[in-house]
């Protein structure tokens, strides 16, 4: 009776009805504007993907509506000066609540071509039901490979990939502040490879909760 009760105070502690509370908005999310971002994709369904990176990613999972706003909370900077990168975009559900912020640009890196598709047609029905306060740009391919943004820079990772990756995609970042100094936030949500981050000199962590962790270069 003990474990049963103990197990009962676990379905129906706090933790429980936050994620089913979550659960709720992000489907009423994507009921208001006529898109899907919520159901999950495992990396072994994404047969666009070349095999030596999908060994290097994790399954496609949407950030949900309260983590993404306690990160836009503990940003504290002026959106108009930033450029947003979501690393391992997915369906599209983060650029969509982050073009609701008026940043320069908001830019989607994802692996998947099919999830590319998604958030192309997701982007598109999300626009005619909303207005965006920042314009949206997707990019398919490998994150490794892509161009850092000139100027300052929010960069966004939920948990997309393993540590190597990880690593490298922070070492590109790293170099292009180098070689042009400028603000960089890294948001990072579901932090699995947070030492990544933790070890870098030129980061200072600013906020932290456990499941999402924002850090400022230190310039």
């Amino acid at each position: 009776m003990a474990g049963l009760a103990s197990a009962l105070r676990s379905l129906l502690g706090p933790e429980f009805w936050r994620q089913k509370l979550a659960n709720w908005r992000a489907r009423r999310f994507d009921r208001r504007y006529q898109i899907e971002t919520s159901s999950v994709v495992p990396v072994a369904a994404m047969n666009d993907v070349a095999e030596d990176l999908a060994r290097h990613a994790v399954h496609y999972e949407p950030t949900t509506l309260p983590k993404f706003e306690r990160a836009m909370r503990a940003l504290a900077i002026d959106p108009s000066r930033f450029t947003f990168v979501d690393y391992g975009s997915g369906k599209g559900r983060v650029l969509l609540l982050a073009a609701r912020h008026p940043f320069r640009r908001v830019v989607g890196v994802e692996m998947s071509a099919a999830l590319h598709e998604v958030a192309a047609a997701n982007v598109e029905a999300f626009g005619r039901g909303c207005r965006l306060a920042a314009p949206i740009e997707l990019h398919c391919g490998d994150a490794r490979d892509f161009p850092v943004p000139e100027g300052n820079l929010v960069a966004y990772f939920y948990n997309p990939f393993d540590e190597s990756v990880l690593a490298e995609v922070w070492g590109k970042l790293h170099e292009s502040l180098r070689q042009a100094p400028r603000s960089l936030v890294v948001i990072y949500v579901n932090p699995a490879h947070r030492q990544v981050f933790d070890g870098a000199r030129v980061l200072e962590r600013v906020f932290d909760d456990g499941a999402v962790t924002v850090y400022r270069s230190s310039s």
